[in-house]
């Protein structure tokens, strides 16, 4: 798995990714992006998956979230 800069492409809308806040250099896990929120062009940002309270516009890059371990 890459990092992908939002500068060069985004995933599909409701993609689960990790996202890397460059600001903060932190990585944070399990979101998911949504484009075009609220139908306004360019409203994109990603929501957490599993509770929590923050959504972020301020992603600089994102990652698909790999495949849990197999038995």
């Amino acid at each position: 798995m890459k990092w992908v800069s939002v500068k060069d492409s985004l995933p599909e809308e409701g993609d689960d990714v990790d996202i890397y806040i460059q600001q903060y250099d932190e990585r944070w896990t399990d979101y998911k992006y949504i484009r075009n929120h609220l139908n306004q062009q360019g409203n994109d940002f990603f929501e957490p998956n599993k509770g929590g309270l923050c959504t972020v516009r301020n992603a600089s890059h994102w990652m698909y979230v790999p495949e849990p371990p197999k038995n």
